[in-house]
């Protein structure tokens, strides 16, 4: 086992030679390396990094033989997390991240909308119907950046989560990716969502206020994608949240059967 600091393009490097050496077994939760990694470690058959997520210790691994990564996973810290994407998990992957002192934490399930000007109007409720969206929700400024920090961070679990810092937060204002409901001075709803490609990601979406503020930040940014020639939406939904599912049947989300499964290690 070789404990060293290596950068990305070492990391890549060595990713790909266990790849290439794989026979009956290969697994791995990269999709991309930080430029600044904390730990990395190693041997023959599988590689383990841990990244310093704002707070929050991520663990990545490649491996082409699962009883190599095993020692690897243990080697990292408490209150460390695994998340893998994908449509089912590799049981011997399994084994080994529970055998290496992890958890399954939480699943979330993909689901998208994959065509916007067709399905989206479908399940609108009638009390929904000719409202001014733009009477009730805005574009957030730099000011609302505060109010929406400490909302994300008193509501999601900055694990699953992948909550973005207040610089980030600054900068999504600064490229119109927030809107935000305004309740007496402060922030009562707000929905954060990127364009990647030709499609919406709805990352975040709080509503601390009434039903119709939930209704109206997601139908702006859903007809604002429209405007902008985009037909498909998708987003993330933690399994069991049955008001979200409720949420997802209004707008047609369909459900894509690629899941993220969260791990984490308590102890």
């Amino acid at each position: 086992m070789e404990r060293t600091n290596m950068k990305s393009s070492d990391i890549f490097s060595k990713i790909s030679l266990i790849k290439r050496g794989k026979r009956n077994y290969y697994d791995s939760n990269v999709f991309s390396v930080p430029e600044e990694i904390d730990h990395v470690i190693f041997n023959e058959h599988a590689l383990v990094y841990l990244w310093n997520d704002k707070g929050v210790r991520r663990v990545y691994f490649a491996a082409n033989d699962a009883e190599a990564l095993q020692p690897l996973l243990k080697e990292m810290p408490s209150k460390s997390g695994i998340e893998i994407i994908g449509k089912q998990l590799n049981h011997e992957t399994e084994t080994v991240i529970l055998n290496a002192g992890y958890r399954l934490f939480e699943t979330y399930a993909r689901a998208s909308i994959y065509n916007l000007r067709e399905d989206v109007y479908k399940n609108i409720p009638d009390k929904y119907k000719g409202i001014d969206i733009w009477d009730i929700i805005q574009y957030a400024e730099r000011k609302h950046a505060q109010d929406i920090y400490d909302l994300l961070y008193d509501t999601f679990d900055p694990f699953t989560s992948h909550l973005p810092s207040l610089d980030q937060i600054l900068e999504d204002i600064d490229h119109r990716n927030v809107v935000v409901v305004i309740e007496n001075g402060h922030v009562a709803g707000f929905i954060i969502f990127k364009v990647i490609g030709r499609k919406v990601y709805i990352e975040q979406i709080i509503n601390r206020g009434r039903s119709v503020y939930m209704h109206a930040l997601y139908m702006g940014v859903l007809e604002k994608a429209m405007a902008d020639g985009i037909n498909i939406a998708y987003t993330w939904v933690k399994e069991g949240n049955e008001r979200a599912y409720a949420l997802m049947r209004r707008f047609n989300y369909q459900w894509e059967g690629i899941k993220n499964f969260a791990y984490r290690k308590e102890q």
